[in-house]
């Protein structure tokens, strides 16, 4: 135990030492170093517990024993009181006794008085040999009387002796309980200084990681200079290629059809738009006749294939290219007739965990999330998955929760109110994400209504107009943005590199280029409308990249 007490704080000294030194690093290099710092002191603070803790547990059985022997003590001093009282009674029983032996003895003599008046011979003998067993009787009664009282008198003073020691045990008994009681209020005085270093060891790791997470953030916070693909395609694709996008009814989807619509254009091809509800019915209705035009290839998102595997599979035996995006589908080639995919998994992923960073270092390692899911839209499992990732390996002191909602909530524009009641039901929570900007539509203002702006901030990936003004004007706090627009144009790209028969692997795999979009993020791009369209000169990449820069 002495060794292990000298041990520890010098422990704590070096890594005060080592700790000291890193702090000349840059900050996030000193928040680590405090942590290291406030552990050790934490562990030390947790073994002068544990020590104090065995000491009061000694102390404890001290008291114990002291209390057991007190108790054995006044057992014994009342086994002595009862024999003293027993020696008394037979005393004075032998004091009964000898006074009925001299009443005997008295009552001879009187025989043998009145035998004398009466002058009989025979009657005097008689009497004085009554009077003489008498008086021996009551000499033999006064001695027994005697030596009942020593006895007696011995069993009292004995009595008093084993009070005294019965006193004596009580007294020391009262002090090892007050040594006991003494030694837990130590005990609980140094958990509660082992509780305090852990408290603070819990503080420095939010601060560092709230540093680590400010690092891998700092870098989105700029303008993205690169489309993705950069590598020139071997040739400038044919003009006269007809292309179906089959468009669904969010925003998003109408500013995705836009950029297919503007890129296809610099090449020479056509774009026909065919609208659907994202219903399975309405998705195969939608490809049904998209197969009934046969054209040159289709561009899809967000929709499940086995909506419309029968279509898929017919425009595969064609060989017309389908381009999803926004979806789980896998990119199989000729084997499933889908040639390219635009932010999915991989994409959605790198969303969600560049926002976890961003609301660990925002802050301060203490951040309560609540991330809102639409299940009808399985690409953002990959959004949630992104925060639960960095949430758990660099916070150890946030809580996420995914709170899921219907797409028939979504078009029906009841999730303002869903977000409030959510937020109602956990008065903890400090942080809203929504995967996609669509999705968080009229929540800042359900938010602000309910009287909760002061309390929660509201984040997620892919802003629209809306919350670029919103952000502008401090209602909303941070979002990771992609261009949408851009998604127009990468898939056609994907279809560039296809007709002119070139590898698809890096217009396939490269992501979409992202930036961190706070009220304090300077040079924002974007175009007349008010999109986001992140890289100012996107449109020479690409064009340099088909050959026509």
């Amino acid at each position: 135990m002495k060794k292990t007490r000298f041990l520890l704080p010098l422990l704590v000294a070096v890594l005060a030492i080592l700790a000291a030194s890193c702090a000349t690093e840059d900050s996030a290099a000193g928040d680590l170093a405090q942590q290291a710092l406030d552990e050790a002191r934490a562990a030390s603070a947790a073994a002068a517990a544990n020590t104090q803790a065995i000491g009061d547990a000694a102390a404890a059985a001290d008291a114990g024993r002291a209390e057991a022997g007190a108790a054995a003590a006044q057992a014994q001093s009342a086994g002595a009181d009862a024999a003293a009282a027993q020696a008394a009674a037979d005393a004075a029983g032998a004091d009964a006794d000898a006074a009925a032996a001299d009443a005997a003895a008295a009552a001879a003599a009187a025989d043998l008085a009145l035998a004398t008046a009466e002058g009989s011979e025979e009657a005097i003998a008689s009497a004085e040999a009554a009077l003489a067993e008498a008086q021996s009787e009551a000499e033999a009664a006064r001695a027994l009387a005697a030596d009942a009282q020593s006895e007696a008198d011995n069993a009292r003073s004995a009595a008093a002796e084993a009070q005294t020691q019965a006193d004596t045990a009580q007294a020391q008994a009262d002090a090892a309980r007050a040594q006991a009681d003494a030694a837990q209020v130590q005990a609980d005085a140094a958990q509660a200084q082992a509780d305090a270093a852990q408290a603070q060891a819990g503080a420095a790791q939010s601060r560092a990681d709230a540093a680590e997470a400010s690092v891998s953030v700092s870098d989105l916070l700029d303008s993205p200079t690169s489309i993705g693909p950069r590598t020139p395609l071997s040739a400038t694709p044919e003009p006269g290629k007809t292309l179906i996008w089959i468009e669904c009814p969010t925003p998003g989807c109408v500013l995705v059809g836009n950029g297919i619509t503007d890129a296809a254009a610099h090449l020479g091809w056509t774009v026909d738009r065919i609208g659907h509800d994202l219903t399975p019915e309405g998705t195969a209705g939608a490809m049904a006749q998209a197969v009934a035009q046969n054209p040159d290839a289709v561009l899809i998102s967000g929709s499940v294939n086995a909506f419309y595997e029968d279509s898929l599979a017919t425009l595969n035996e064609r060989g017309v290219p389908v381009i999803d995006s926004s979806s789980v589908n896998e990119v199989g080639g000729a084997d499933n007739g889908i040639y390219g995919m635009v932010q999915g998994i991989p994409q959605t992923t790198a969303y969600g965990q560049v926002l976890a960073s961003w609301i660990v270092a925002d802050s301060g390692g203490n951040a309560n999330l609540l991330v809102f899911n639409v299940p009808d839209v399985p690409v953002l499992t990959g959004f949630n998955a992104g925060i639960a990732e960095v949430m758990a390996e660099t916070c150890a002191n946030c809580v996420v929760e995914i709170v899921d909602v219907s797409f028939a909530d979504l078009l029906g524009g009841n999730v303002p109110g869903l977000v409030v009641s959510a937020l109602q039901a956990n008065p903890d929570a400090g942080y809203v994400a929504c995967g996609f900007g669509d999705l968080c539509i009229g929540v800042t203002g359900a938010i602000a209504e309910a009287g909760l702006a002061d309390r929660v901030q509201l984040t997620g990936a892919l802003p629209n107009a809306g919350d670029f003004a919103a952000i502008a004007a401090g209602e909303e706090s941070a979002f990771v943005a992609a261009p949408e627009y851009m998604i127009g144009w990468r898939k056609v790209d994907i279809l560039a590199a296809f007709f002119v028969g070139d590898d698809l692997t890096e217009a396939q795999t490269a992501l979409l280029p992202m930036q961190v979009i706070t009220p304090e993020t300077t040079g924002i791009v974007r175009d007349s409308g008010g999109n986001y369209i992140g890289v100012a000169d996107y449109e020479a990449q690409f064009l340099a990249r088909w050959g026509l820069g």
